[in-house]
């Protein structure tokens, strides 16, 4: 029977997840995105609950803070550990932030993923840019596809009223929802351009932050 336990920034989480452990570690906000918390995870506490439970891998998201608690407790315990790659930071700063920057954020990620038993990525083009950037041999890259919860995103769940409201009271008309945070990098403005440029009559709605934008 397979166990798993998650080490979580949030603190005073429930003490199970879906037949999973949890354990929360302090956390400070991220200075650039204070709604997102950053967290080590290297306290006491957090290294003696992953000793006790015994793990027979790690799993890291990364890039992150938290990713290099789970490296250093990784070879402290000698588990293998398994990263995966979810934002691509190199190529966000320039939009962001000073372009200098990415360069030493290369370096770190080379840093992490080197020492990582393999390396997950979300498509192929990110696993041709890491591999581009030697941060890891070809052996060490996989793919691992996206999946979608079918129980919470159902047809069940269709609503005629929502799509009337997201297209301006005709329903009829194609409709493209995206739904996520405004950020630079998600390229949105080409997606609109695009989309109202090829698609005639086309119907695009953005749902951030319990707001709705329709174009």
């Amino acid at each position: 029977m397979m166990q798993v336990m998650v080490v979580t920034t949030h603190e005073g989480v429930p003490q199970e997840f879906y037949g999973a452990k949890l354990i929360g570690s302090r956390s400070f906000p991220c200075p650039w995105y204070q709604k997102v918390p950053l967290s080590l995870a290297l306290s006491p506490r957090i290294i003696s609950e992953v000793a006790r439970f015994k793990p027979d891998i790690i799993h890291a998201s990364s890039p992150g803070i938290m990713v290099f608690g789970a490296l250093a407790i990784a070879k402290m315990l000698c588990v293998p550990i398994v990263m995966s790659y979810h934002t691509h930071v190199p190529v966000y700063i320039p939009r962001y932030t000073f372009s200098w920057l990415v360069k030493p954020m290369w370096m770190v990620i080379k840093f992490l993923h080197q020492a990582a038993d393999l390396t997950l990525v979300p498509s192929a083009a990110i696993g041709r840019d890491l591999l581009a950037a030697q941060v890891a041999a070809a052996n060490r890259i996989r793919l691992w596809n996206k999946g979608v919860d079918s129980e919470s995103f159902n047809p069940q769940f269709r609503s005629h009223e929502m799509r009337v409201r997201l297209t301006n009271g005709e329903p009829e008309k194609p409709l493209i929802v995206h739904v996520g945070r405004l950020g630079v990098e998600k390229s949105l403005d080409f997606l609109k351009r695009y989309c109202l440029s090829k698609i005639h009559h086309l119907f695009l709605s953005i749902v951030c932050f319990a707001k709705i934008y329709s174009a």
